[in-house]
């Protein structure tokens, strides 16, 4: 991503051992394409569930998540 302009890296002053990642204005512009697509991806792919399976979805990645 570094390399096609769409984020910088700087080091941290304070720590050497951290790394600060900044989107540049073209990693902007992608995200602000990208990411209405994808809303719209998802909200396709979950359209197909009641309101009950998508409650049982969450509580299931929930416990999937809390096991980790």
């Amino acid at each position: 991503l570094e390399q096609r302009g769409l984020l910088s890296r700087n080091a941290c002053p304070d720590d050497r051992r951290m790394i600060h990642v900044t989107l540049t204005d073209g990693g902007n512009e992608l995200m602000n394409e990208i990411m209405p697509k994808y809303h719209q991806f998802v909200h396709q792919m979950f359209e197909a569930l009641d309101f009950d399976e998508s409650e049982t979805l969450v509580q299931l990645m929930n416990k999937v998540r809390n096991k980790v």
